[in-house]
């Protein structure tokens, strides 16, 4: 049997940085959050806190409490600059702090009193936690989606990296079909719930993945995966997956890929081998492009990934079933003494006389009788 399969994955998003973010963005965000003190550990109410994405220079501030606590909300996943001052202190600057998907930095300041015109600098900052929620979740960042190998190029292989999450193995027959569903601490498998960049991505009847169009993983931003303990915000008995798709920034970056496959770099099939066939046809070709950069600097962006692929696949599961070796000589009379005959075996093994005479409802032999001398089904 020969099977073709070709698909055309075309995603195109535009991101517009605004000053306001709107309420519906919270599950595709994240913050940051600190507290200020001066040397003896005393809060410094009225500090302000600033944050800045450089790619972008997309900005946010707030201000100190009466506890020394602010908090900079929906914050688009990214790196910032964080910079905190107060009248009479010496500022502090804290560079690449990383902001995840539903996820809170936390970034203390401790702020001496200013003598000179002295600004600390701070490189680096604690990874991100999720003190505020007592959800068990897991991030794959878009370096992860890259680097490791994916035969389907489907992000959704990745999930099983988080604790509980469990799927079906790829093999060559499936390689060109929908995306793989997954079973998130034994709950069903249309039991999780799917959100690119906040919205449904559910197919509407079955509650899976599998008919939906996802993006590239050269186009992925990030993937958080909530597999226990969530709030009542997610729907579902089993996961929760956000994906944030990749943005513009102010720099012009560009991204083409392909990668191949050739039945020459597969190795051989036993059964197949065993019947004097060689290895099925696999062509496979994926090969795709991103583009993003601004439209106008500090304002608006564009980000657009096509992705398409290829495919040549003999190795359907009709082809390979009807290669499977059965013994020569195997009829419908199945008893013990025939069986013993045939193998040649002093005894047969309680189980496989059990398995050899299995049927199927209409009558036939789950283990069907060979029709040439063979031994071939």
């Amino acid at each position: 049997m020969f099977g073709r399969s070709i698909s055309v994955l075309l995603v195109a998003g535009i991101s517009l940085v605004l000053a306001v973010h709107a309420s519906s963005q919270t599950q595709t965000t994240g913050r940051i959050t600190g507290t200020v003190k001066d040397a003896q550990g005393a809060v410094i109410v009225g500090a302000q806190a600033s944050v800045e994405n450089p790619a972008t220079g997309d900005r946010h501030s707030a201000v100190t409490d009466s506890s020394g606590t602010y908090s900079i909300l929906q914050l688009p996943p990214a790196t910032y600059v964080v910079n905190i001052r107060a009248r009479g202190f010496s500022p502090a600057v804290f560079q690449d702090v990383a902001v995840g998907l539903a996820q809170t930095s936390k970034i203390n300041a401790s702020l001496t009193v200013a003598q000179s015109s002295v600004e600390i600098t701070v490189n680096g900052a604690p990874p991100p936690v999720r003190s505020d929620s007592s959800a068990l979740a897991s991030t794959i960042d878009s370096r992860t989606l890259e680097s490791l190998p994916l035969p389907t190029r489907n992000f959704l292989q990745l999930l099983t990296l988080a604790p509980g999450v469990t799927a079906p193995l790829t093999n060559n027959s499936a390689i060109g079909r929908n995306s793989p569903n997954v079973s998130v601490n034994g709950s069903r498998m249309t039991q999780n719930r799917y959100q690119i960049n906040g919205v449904d991505a559910n197919d509407i009847s079955l509650h899976e993945l599998t008919d939906v169009a996802v993006p590239a993983p050269e186009s992925i931003s990030e993937v958080n995966v909530e597999t226990s303990l969530y709030d009542s915000s997610v729907a579902g008995a089993g996961g929760s997956v956000q994906v944030v798709t990749k943005g513009g920034s102010n720099f012009l970056h560009a991204n083409v890929y392909e990668y191949f496959r050739n039945e020459a770099f597969n190795a051989d099939d036993a059964n197949l081998k065993a019947v004097g066939e060689g290895r099925p046809e696999m062509r496979r070709n994926v090969y795709g492009a991103a583009l993003g950069g601004p439209l106008r600097k500090n304002k608006a962006f564009f980000f657009i990934s096509y992705q398409g692929t290829r495919e040549a696949n003999g190795a359907t599961d009709q082809s390979l079933y009807k290669s499977v070796l059965i013994a020569p000589g195997l009829t419908d009379d199945r008893s013990t003494a025939t069986l013993m005959k045939i193998f040649g075996v002093p005894a047969i093994d309680p189980i496989s006389l059990q398995l050899l005479n299995l049927k199927f409802p209409n009558g036939q032999f789950l283990i069907p009788t060979p029709q040439n001398a063979e031994g071939r089904v």
